[in-house]
């Protein structure tokens, strides 16, 4: 359905319990799939500015983190997910990701598959 997005939820496979530094999400939608094999340089919307967000988990939960920006969802498009991250203290939690590269040493990031 189309409006939208306030937040947006990762599944946690472990407990955790993690402080992470400049902690950024970013939203875009394309008309086609994306193919994949190399890093994603199309546009994105900053929709968590960065900030040190301390995220906790309990195995086999949801992690629902709010928006600062919402995003407008056009579900007739796909939608790709950006997260990163520039380092972190305590345990991370671990989830269903598709990891690509880190954009420096100290750096880490994942790119969530492309969702329709």
């Amino acid at each position: 359905m189309a409006g939208l997005i306030t937040s947006i939820s990762f599944f946690a496979s472990t407990t955790a319990n993690g402080v992470y530094n400049t902690f950024t999400i970013k939203l875009g939608q394309l008309a086609a799939p994306y193919a994949g094999g190399a890093l994603y340089t199309g546009p994105l919307t900053t929709v968590v500015l960065p900030a040190t967000k301390n995220l906790v988990s309990t195995a086999s939960t949801w992690i629902t983190i709010a928006l600062d920006v919402p995003f407008a969802y056009d579900p007739t498009k796909w939608l790709a997910v950006d997260v990163s991250h520039c380092g972190f203290t305590g345990t991370g939690f671990g989830g269903s990701k598709h990891f690509n590269r880190c954009k420096t040493s100290r750096c880490g990031w994942m790119s969530f598959c492309i969702y329709k």
